[in-house]
């Protein structure tokens, strides 16, 4: 997410500008002191924001209120996933998550992807992939406290096997007959 930072209107004066929140609900003694910069860092709830100005050359000191929110910021999730041919060793699938342009990916557990394969890429029929065919991997992140949950899908094949047949026969001498060994 990126949070906007607090405007004053059309305040022009020299006072120092100090910002303080708390939760919305909780008492003023719970007001916390804030910088610009560390309004990223607030996590998602919703929040009462105080902006004292401090006395200047021209202006009275004031105090005004307002009341924010911090929503989950939406993730984009993609999957990758490498075929391989039958009777080789099941490749595994490989996912990204993203907030914005930022990769978000290593925040995020093992056990908070869940990943499930099907036959059809609408992701009706599940099935654990293990014969020639086309299959599709779901991926799905969970949410966390601050970033909504997301899915992707993607298809992989299992390539059908080659066989090698050979054929050897022996040497015959002809006999009058179509009587051979191979």
């Amino acid at each position: 997410r990126t949070p906007s930072s607090p405007e004053l209107g059309n305040y022009k004066g020299d006072g120092a500008i100090s910002y303080f929140y708390k939760k919305q609900g909780e008492a003023d003694t719970e007001y916390k002191s804030v910088t610009e910069a560390d309004f990223n860092t607030i996590v998602v709830g919703k929040y009462t924001l105080k902006a004292s100005v401090a006395e200047g050359t021209n202006y009275n000191a004031a105090t005004a209120e307002s009341d924010f929110a911090v929503t989950k910021q939406p993730i984009t999730v993609s999957v990758s996933m490498d075929g391989w041919t039958y009777g080789e060793e099941a490749k595994t699938p490989s996912v990204t998550v993203k907030a914005e342009d930022s990769d978000i990916t290593s925040s995020y557990e093992k056990s908070q992807i869940i990943y499930t394969y099907y036959t059809d890429s609408e992701c009706k029929n599940e099935v654990v992939p293990k014969n020639a065919g086309t299959y599709y991997v779901k991926a799905e992140v969970e949410a966390t406290d601050n970033y909504s949950d997301g899915s992707a899908v993607v298809e992989f094949i299992i390539a059908k096997k080659a066989v090698t047949a050979t054929v050897t026969a022996d040497n015959k001498t002809y006999d009058g007959t179509t009587n051979t060994t191979v």
